[in-house]
């Protein structure tokens, strides 16, 4: 719903849209892969391999694909340079580590849930900036969250995505497990 509003508010399809889908499945495949697969590498590690594989293929395009060095020499362009690189080592590694790590804490269903929620706040901050706000955003938004709050439902996978607690009133096991020695 929310990649099929128009600028003006009609309904047409946004191919480029299939590509953030794509990036949807990419990032429940590396959910998966973090908490399945490779759960004896640290979040650091883990961020540290991935975006190393990334900058590889990254470099080449930018040196080899663009004009990079000459828009570089440009005045002001090192205060640009800096400032992608900040977000790039703060925000992009910083987050990286931190999402990496909450995979390790919770199931995937909790730690996707913060992914569904993007492009939520994508289109809000799109309204404070000024863009219209059309029927199909609204609509796509009910339905993340909904989706969101049914995937994360108490009786589903336990609050927070940890597993659900003994519902049982037995007092005496309750006890027991807290007595020392």
């Amino acid at each position: 719903m929310l990649i099929t509003a128009s600028a003006n508010g009609g309904w047409n399809f946004n191919l480029y849209a299939l590509l953030v889908m794509a990036a949807t499945v990419c990032y429940g495949l590396n959910l998966n892969l973090i908490k399945h697969k490779i759960t004896d590498l640290a979040p650091l590690t883990i961020t540290g391999i991935s975006l190393l594989m990334a900058a590889v293929p990254a470099t080449i395009y930018l040196f080899a694909g663009t004009d990079f060095m000459t828009q570089v020499q440009q005045p002001g362009a090192m205060l640009s340079l800096v400032s992608i690189l900040v977000l790039g080592i703060i925000g992009t590694a910083g987050a990286l580590v931190i999402f990496n790590h909450v995979v390790r804490l919770t199931n995937t269903v909790f730690t996707s849930s913060v992914t569904y929620l993007i492009p939520v706040v994508a289109v809000l901050l799109g309204v404070l900036d000024g863009e219209p706000f059309w029927l199909q955003h609204g609509v796509g938004m009910a339905a993340i969250l909904v989706g969101v709050w049914f995937a994360n439902r108490k009786g589903r996978s336990g609050l927070a995505g940890m597993p659900a607690q003994d519902k049982s009133n037995n007092s005496s096991t309750k006890k027991s497990a807290y007595r020392v020695g």
